[in-house]
């Protein structure tokens, strides 16, 4: 078992510390990812969704 080898805390805390890291790891990358975006919007070349051939 994964956990045997804490002894301090037990499996259900490590559950929540994985998960509370994985949280603040998703949560910065999204951050980041809104600070490389750029502000202006561009326009699409595309004047309707659909495909005309």
């Amino acid at each position: 078992m994964l956990a045997s080898g804490f002894h301090l805390y037990s499996v259900t805390a490590l559950e929540a510390i994985v998960i509370g890291l994985g949280l603040l790891w998703l949560t910065t990358e999204v951050r980041m990812l809104a600070v490389r975006t750029s502000k202006a919007t561009r326009p699409a070349r595309r004047t309707t969704i659909f495909i005309v051939r």
